[in-house]
């Protein structure tokens, strides 16, 4: 009995999202099926193809968290590589040192579920799984592809032996398991003082603001990017991240004729995935104060505060750059909606945006972050 070849069913099994965002684990079984032929391990490489989409490409790591084997026979230097002929994004565990026959691992058999070969948990480093892109559809990199196999090797007769049956590497390709969609919510309050009526507490029409997450310590990373409408009525907006995971975030806000805004402390955001009838987004108030802005940038219009109005170059400075292309419209009495140089959101190009221009020309403001 010792001189047959011992077979085996090799498994993927009990594969879970380990977080929402960014870890996904799974069980390598081998599991012995004719015994009692003795399956004496020798050792494994196992490299496992998937579709990278579903971290945006990545970057991914690969770690080892459990194992039935011995220390000195686990599989080795588990990674993330591109690979060629056929082209693929594989993980890849490496053989270990053979460990002569005699000092190999028996593998379980005969109604076990067989030997846990790794616990293995892949990781997106940066951002969150793309949960509309892709799923885990793990595939066997099986022989007869030459390059990065996988292959099992175990000792009878006193040799080492490759006893890799491609037949029996189950998953076979197919559907595979979906991150659950997830994103960060913040709800701002805030107005633009040039379309800011006083006398109704509504902004003239409804403005489009741009959302940058960035990180809370220098350089200041940009982590994601949202566009929420400003509600003219009620001066809010709820800005959706999608690609970004939980923590602490400064906000930068972007208007197409204001100067841009900061918060003034970074903001803990946590990622929901509740229906929208029941977010609790975390909210911001940029109205109450001029210290909710980073450096007070802020301009006290009645009895709130905005976002001050006037930089139509978007350099960060309200100047006489903004105030040329201000003044040539209001000479020729442009109108439209959303023009560049319509201030205070009238579809009128005239004196009124140009005195808006003008004062904060004159007070030099220019924007202010970390």
């Amino acid at each position: 009995m010792l001189s047959q070849a011992p077979a085996y069913n090799l498994h993927i099994r009990n594969q879970v999202i380990a977080n929402p965002s960014n870890s996904m684990d799974f069980d390598i079984y081998v599991e012995h099926t004719n015994s009692p032929v003795m399956f004496e391990y020798a050792g494994g490489q196992y490299f496992i193809q998937f579709d990278s989409a579903i971290g945006n490409g990545g970057p991914f790591s690969l770690s080892i968290l459990d194992s039935d084997l011995p220390l000195q026979l686990r599989p080795r230097n588990p990674s993330i590589a591109e690979v060629l002929n056929p082209p693929a994004t594989i993980m890849r565990l490496a053989v270990n040192v053979f460990p002569g026959a005699g000092f190999g691992h028996k593998v379980k058999g005969s109604g076990d579920v067989g030997t846990l070969i790794a616990r293995v948990r892949l990781t997106l480093l940066t951002g969150k799984f793309n949960c509309h892109a892709a799923d885990f559809s793990l595939e066997w990199r099986n022989p007869p592809v030459i390059f990065f196999s996988t292959k099992l090797f175990a000792y009878f007769d006193g040799l080492n032996n490759d006893i890799t049956t491609p037949e029996t590497h189950f998953p076979k390709p197919g559907p595979g398991l979906i991150p659950p969609c997830t994103n960060l919510y913040l709800k701002v309050h805030m107005l633009i003082e040039g379309s800011y009526v006083v006398s109704t507490n509504t902004l003239n029409r409804k403005e489009i603001i741009t959302a940058f997450l960035r990180e809370r310590a220098p350089p200041y990373i940009l982590r994601d990017t949202a566009v929420a409408s400003l509600d003219s009525i009620s001066g809010q907006a709820l800005f959706v991240f999608n690609k970004a995971i939980s923590g602490n975030y400064y906000v930068q806000f972007k208007h197409f004729n204001s100067i841009e805004t900061w918060t003034k402390v970074s903001l803990n955001l946590q990622e929901q995935s509740l229906p929208p009838d029941t977010l609790l987004p975390a909210e911001y108030n940029f109205t109450l104060s001029d210290t909710t802005a980073y450096g007070n940038n802020l301009i006290l219009k009645g009895t709130k505060y905005c976002f001050y109005s006037g930089d139509v170059t978007q350099d960060g400075f309200i100047d006489g750059t903004d105030m040329l292309p201000v003044d040539n419209d209001a000479n020729n009495f442009l109108t439209g909606s959303y023009l560049i140089t319509d201030l205070n959101g009238d579809d009128i190009v005239d004196g009124d945006d140009l005195l808006i221009c003008d004062n904060n020309a004159f007070a030099y403001i220019t924007s202010v972050f970390p």
